[in-house]
């Protein structure tokens, strides 16, 4: 996937919010949108995620900017994945802040925030820098100015909103990590432990997408814990050679039961 950057939505003559009628036009105004379409949405820079994309041709990503902007209301108003991904459809003061109005269809699924955030977490492992982190920090003053501005929103500091991105991003990354390793050992006949049989039942992954970013640090230990029972059950079968060895040994590597 190539990277492209987002500078604004082109404006249509058939753009949601202009079609509107006046008194909603007002009240959208006067709403928290506005404020973070104008205050905290431009301030977001796309060229620091853009080491997460091919540079060359391909698909492009999708908007680095509505995508950052998303995990930021998320968030702010305590949504799921698809809690979030259902305002923006639904939602007019959501498109609005994240300057979507005038796209045809929303350009965000709930794997799109699924994928970026197992980017970043990607390549945190990989180089140490955690690039959501360095966002949040830059957006630390703009986000504080929107906030004193709406005393009615939960306040929500950008070091928080930091935290909770990463502590999903660990969730999922663990998540099929441990699912991956159940299913390696069901594939060699190796009977799985009642407690972890979970992994092979359909739609379990879906417990995952509907956590909560205040949730997701409780179900981080929970897939920890299941992380470090699959290692000793992989030794003990002399599969420590394996790939899903060596990434749980790399994701639990600061742990101890």
């Amino acid at each position: 996937m190539s990277f492209q950057d987002n500078p604004g939505q082109q404006i249509s003559f058939e753009d949601r919010y202009l079609a509107l009628p006046a008194q909603v036009q007002k009240i959208v105004d006067r709403s928290w949108a506005r404020d973070f379409a104008e205050i905290v949405f431009p301030c977001i820079d796309e060229k620091r995620f853009s080491v997460l994309y091919d540079q060359g041709k391909g698909t492009s990503n999708s908007p680095i900017n509505v995508t950052v902007g998303g995990l930021m209301l998320k968030d702010q108003f305590g949504f799921s994945d698809a809690d979030l991904v259902e305002a923006m459809y639904c939602d007019i003061r959501f498109q609005y802040a994240l300057h979507t109005t005038s796209y045809k269809e929303q350009p965000v699924s709930e794997r799109t925030f699924q994928r970026f955030r197992e980017r970043i977490y990607d390549y945190e492992l990989q180089t140490g820098r955690q690039l959501f982190t360095e966002e949040m920090e830059s957006l630390a003053e703009p986000y504080a100015r929107f906030l004193n501005l709406h005393p009615n929103l939960k306040k929500v500091n950008s070091s928080l909103i930091a935290e909770s991105a990463r502590a999903m991003s660990r969730l999922e990354t663990l998540y099929k990590s441990n699912a991956d390793a159940v299913k390696l050992l069901e594939s060699k006949n190796i009977p799985i432990p009642k407690s972890l049989v979970h992994y092979l039942e359909s739609g379990d992954s879906g417990k995952i997408t509907d956590v909560r970013d205040s949730e997701a640090a409780t179900r981080c230990r929970q897939e920890e814990r299941a992380a470090l029972r699959l290692l000793k059950l992989l030794k003990k079968k002399k599969m420590d050679e394996s790939f899903s060895y060596q990434l749980l040994s790399q994701l639990t590597a600061d742990l101890t039961e």
